[in-house]
């Protein structure tokens, strides 16, 4: 039998993004009246066009009387007390007509359009400061230096304040906090960020349930938000939600295709999370295997908070079962007490893949090898033995402001703030002026944002998930180079 070998602590959180569709919620009327032709006092009320949203959505019917909506003064009139009807409006348009009629000198009717005024929380104009808000699941589960991820978060900031900074000389500022792998820690965090720091956006670094939780939140406020592809169920739908990178049902094909076309293996046993937010993961996995001419030999669901003896017994029965490829989605943690569990087994040494954000990380590699030797995982960026070529600015921006060379955490923050800057720019009116409205239409303007970091990236009004493609890291365990994960794939779509 195999030594086991102790399980350590590990891992992280490193992947940002931003969110998109501002404005007037849904089901709000900017007109009020009195209704059913009753006379208004006063000064004559305004009529109007609805507010405009980067996503469509419906305009309420306005009542009769003191018209309230802002636009173009009319004349007053005598009305009838009747209700406009309702009116869908498209996205990025102005909405339905906000006018009512009334009886009285309250009545009024116009044809002005009411622009709603600009969100620009989070942006300082004597500082020239955009304030942005980052949660992470830094301890908890996973616990690692705090100080890595702080001192990571602002490396390509200070890169770009050096270099003339952004639409007009701003600067970013980032504020961080630790979501301790709770959802719902991780909203209360957003919620400091949001009314306590006067954040422009919010950026989701890992957790697929800590993520959704402060997305849900977000949207109910009308904030920004960005994450690292996780989940589609509870995500989709979002307006102000954009995910920076594959979601892990959209990885499923990639790896099914790994599994068939590189490692020629059939049997493929399941090792997810069981967490409703990997729902729709699983099935995809599940899906794509299956298309792919695979079987789905063992489905083992593992709990958030596993520990040794469920992966022990996951081990077991992913063995019993004959799977010769495992395919995971789990915690770093419990990625690495899964694999020692696996290794512990008598004559069981299967491939191990999986969807990626954090799993392919160094730290992981430094406590999973010899183990995890035949691990691969997809990841939004790549590894630190090709960035050189891809990004030679990296370490050299490392070594001025840090005095040694970065690592891959700090590399994943890298590529997702060189993301966040393009968005930045996209959103500026005329190069220049910012606010939440325009940062969100911006995004989801048709415009493609490349870093060669992360993948290629496309959003619409209606697509908010605009990866395409992914890294493949494999773990390298043995000197002069391991433990480390390499990059074996880059910019991939398809295998």
């Amino acid at each position: 039998m195999k030594r086991f070998h102790p399980t350590l602590a590990l891992v992280v959180a490193a992947l940002l993004l931003m969110t998109a569709a501002c404005g007037q919620k849904s089901g709000v009327a900017l007109s009020a009246g009195a209704g059913n032709g009753a006379a208004s006092t006063g000064a004559a009320g305004d009529s109007g066009l609805g507010d405009a949203s980067a996503t469509g959505d419906t305009v309420p019917a306005a009542d009769a009387g003191t018209g309230a909506t802002p636009g173009a003064p009319g004349t007053p009139t005598a009305g009838t007390g009747t209700k406009t009807a309702v009116t869908t409006k498209p996205g990025a348009t102005a909405g339905g007509t906000g006018g009512a009629t009334g009886t009285g000198t309250g009545g009024t009717s116009g044809g002005g359009a009411a622009a709603a005024k600009a969100d620009r929380t989070g942006i300082d104009d004597a500082t020239k400061t955009i304030t942005i808000g980052i949660h992470a699941p830094v301890t908890g589960a996973a616990p690692i230096d705090q100080k890595t991820f702080d001192t990571g978060k602002d490396i390509y900031w200070k890169f770009v304040k050096d270099n003339g900074g952004i639409i007009g000389g701003y600067n970013v500022k980032v504020v961080f906090r630790d979501d301790q792998f709770s959802p719902t820690v991780a909203r209360q965090k957003c919620q400091e960020m949001v009314e306590n720091d006067k954040v422009f956006m919010l950026i989701g670094a890992a957790g697929a349930d800590q993520i959704t939780s402060c997305a849900r939140y977000a949207e109910s406020i009308n904030v920004p938000y960005l994450s690292a592809g996780v989940n589609t169920d509870g995500l989709a739908g979002l307006k102000n939600y954009f995910a920076v990178s594959m979601t892990y049902a959209q990885q499923a094909p990639l790896l099914a295709g790994l599994i068939k076309n590189k490692l020629a293996k059939t049997r493929v046993g399941l090792a997810v999370l069981d967490t409703p937010d990997f729902v729709d993961a699983r099935k995809a996995a599940i899906a794509a295997v299956q298309a792919s001419g695979g079987q789905i030999v063992s489905d083992q669901k593992i709990p958030k908070t596993a520990g040794t003896n469920e992966t022990n017994a996951t081990a077991t029965n992913l063995k019993n079962d004959g799977a010769d490829v495992v395919y995971v989605l789990t915690s770093p943690t419990i990625f690495i007490n899964l694999v020692k569990s696996i290794h512990a087994q008598v004559n069981y040494d299967p491939d191990m893949v999986g969807p990626g954000i954090t799993n392919g990380l160094n730290l992981v590699a430094q406590v999973a090898c010899p183990d995890a030797a035949k691990a691969q995982f997809l990841s939004p960026f790549p590894q630190l033995d090709v960035i050189k070529d891809l990004d030679p600015d990296y370490q050299v921006s490392y070594n001025k402001y840090v005095g040694q060379n970065g690592d891959d955490i700090g590399l994943a923050l890298w590529g997702i703030n060189k993301v966040l800057r393009q968005m930045f720019e996209a959103g500026a009116t005329d190069g220049k002026e910012l606010s939440r409205q325009s940062f969100l239409a911006g995004i989801a303007s048709g415009k493609e944002f490349k870093t060669n970091v992360f993948p290629p990236l496309k959003y619409s009004a209606s697509n908010h998930f605009g990866s395409t493609q992914a890294h493949l890291l494999a773990a390298e365990c043995t000197p002069p180079n391991g433990p480390r994960f390499r990059t074996a794939a880059q910019f991939a779509s398809a295998f």
